[in-house]
C-alpha cells in the first residue's frame, strides 16, 4: 500500500468537448482517507459489469466536485 497511497498524488486533465484546457494536480491522500470516502459514498466502486459491455474492468469513481476539492494546482 505504500506505493499506492500517500505517495505522489493525482492529476486530472480537464477538457471541454474535444479540447484539453487544464491539467490539475492534487496532493496525496492516505489509505484511511480513501476508506472513509468509500464509507461516505464520495468514492464508489464501479465493476463495469453492464449488459452489452464485453470488456471486464473495475475502477473507483468519484464526482468531479469531490476531486475538485482536492486540487492544489492547475495549469
Amino acid at each position: 500500500m505504500k506505493k499506492k497511497f500517500n505517495n505522489k498524488g493525482f492529476f486530472l486533465c480537464k477538457k471541454t468537448r474535444a479540447t484539453y484546457e487544464k491539467i490539475s494536480f492534487g496532493k496525496p491522500f492516505t489509505f484511511e482517507y480513501f476508506i472513509e470516502c468509500i464509507k461516505t459514498h464520495k468514492i464508489i466502486f464501479d465493476s463495469g459489469m453492464r449488459d452489452g459491455n464485453s470488456r471486464n474492468y473495475s475502477m473507483f469513481r468519484g464526482k468531479l466536485s469531490f476531486w475538485d476539492e482536492l486540487i492544489t494546482e492547475e495549469y
